[in-house]
Order: C-alpha cells, then structure tokens, then sequence
C-alpha cells in the first residue's frame, strides 16, 4: 500500500503525495454527496460525488472519490 496524506478544508478535499506533498487529486466540497467510512481499521473512506469527471482511486489508504451520476 502507498501512503497517502488527506487534507479536508471546507472548501475542498486534496490528497497529497506524503513525501513532496504534492497534489494528487482534489474534490470541490461542494460537489460531496456524502461519505462512507468503513467501520473497520482499514483505513477506507469513500467520498461520493456528483462531478461527471472521472475522478482516480489512490489504493495507498483505499480513499475513493466516486461519481454517483
């Protein structure tokens, strides 16, 4: 698994690369229908969407950012 760092502001939600911390993806808050969070220590968060954009999965902590449309 690949770390990865999750930033959430209230204007928008970036994931970083850990090591030069540069930006991997980014999700406006605004287009957040809701998230899922697993009830395990596996460490998933899934962030859904209301963007047609086709948004990258980053399998280091199984974040997710799915469009619901």
């Amino acid at each position: 698994m690949v770390p990865v760092v999750l930033v959430v502001t209230t204007s928008a939600v970036f994931i970083l690369d850990p090591r030069s911390l540069s930006q991997k993806e980014r999700l406006d808050a605004q287009d957040i229908l809701h998230i899922s969070v697993s009830p395990y220590a596996d460490d998933i968060v899934v962030f859904h969407n209301s963007v047609s954009k086709s948004y990258s999965r980053v399998s280091g902590t199984q974040v997710s950012v799915d469009s619901d449309i």
